[in-house]
């Protein structure tokens, strides 16, 4: 987003805060950061403090990755999930307000400011964090990225998806996987009972930290209900935390003895989201190489396993 647009819409928000909260914003906003589709904004209210408010770039989302998903109710869940991990003592900002306005046509989310000093999480750190995290009751509460589906089914529909939409945008082909061929592998290899939260995008931006502690794990949007491995080979993928991870998170038997073939098809879900992140997202064309390099050699390994 260029400054112009990022100054209309401080602009915006400032007059929708003062207008909703009277004097309790008494001065305007100041821009923070911002994703692929939410920008951040601090504000001081007269009550809560130092809070930022979430907006999205635009109420629709509908990419290559995500078809079609409101923000108000990515929001709305976020909302949520920091008031029910709050519950268990787990480290998110208080959740303050979801704001619907008439003066703007997003949604916005407030919550506390939580400062961070940006440095490095300690050996173990975030391991236990998630470990802290997928030990927390799952709650009944339809989650947006969940599709309506368990996380078997979701995975083999969407890495189909974004395989054919990988596809059609580099006019190649990525061999024959089917959305059958993933589901059957699923159901018969994943034998695995244990369902839980997962945040779904475990990276140092979204910590807030102080002296190697984390103090918030932020941005719910991608969170599902589903089985640990998925959050593991997630993070692997990403490859940037390695040990305060690894160290950090009790194994169970079922962790260490999974198939294969489930580590390389968790893996390819994360290959290729990020695939499309590089080619139509936030393009770039030496990232987008090295993951449609990646996403071809897991499609690879896995058609060996159905051979």
């Amino acid at each position: 987003m260029t400054k112009v647009a990022i100054d209309k819409m401080k602009s915006d928000i400032d007059h929708v805060l003062q207008s909703h909260y009277s004097d309790d914003f008494k001065s305007g906003t100041a821009y923070i950061g911002s994703g692929l589709d939410f920008c951040a904004f601090k504000g001081s209210h007269a009550i809560w403090g130092s809070v930022v408010v979430k907006a999205p770039w635009k109420r629709i989302i509908q990419n290559e990755n995500d078809p079609y998903q409101d923000t108000l109710d990515l929001l709305r869940q976020e909302g949520f999930l920091m008031e029910y991990l709050g519950k268990f003592d787990f480290p998110v900002p208080e959740f303050r307000e979801l704001v619907q306005s008439d003066l703007i046509d997003y949604p916005l989310l407030i919550c506390d400011y939580v400062p961070t000093d940006a440095t490095t999480p300690k050996q173990g750190e975030v391991g236990a964090l998630l470990d802290k995290l997928h030990c927390i009751p799952v709650p009944n509460y339809q989650l947006v990225a969940q599709e309506g589906l368990n996380w078997k089914s979701l995975l083999a529909k969407r890495i189909i998806r974004r395989l054919h939409a990988i596809c059609a945008i580099t006019n190649t082909s990525l061999g024959f996987l089917t959305q059958d061929d993933l589901e059957k592998s699923l159901q018969r290899e994943g034998n695995l009972s244990n369902s839980c939260i997962l945040h779904m995008d475990i990276r140092p931006e979204n910590f807030r930290m102080k002296a190697g502690k984390i103090q918030a794990l932020i941005d719910w949007g991608n969170a599902l209900i589903g089985h640990p491995i998925l959050e593991w080979m997630r993070v692997h993928e990403y490859g940037d935390l390695g040990k305060p991870f690894d160290n950090g998170y009790p194994i169970s038997v079922e962790m260490a003895e999974c198939p294969e073939v489930l580590n390389h098809i968790c893996c390819l879900d994360t290959a290729a989201m990020l695939t499309l992140v590089f080619l139509s997202e936030s393009p770039d064309q030496g990232l987008a190489k090295k993951w449609i390099k990646r996403t071809e050699f897991l499609i690879k390994v896995i058609e060996m396993h159905h051979r």
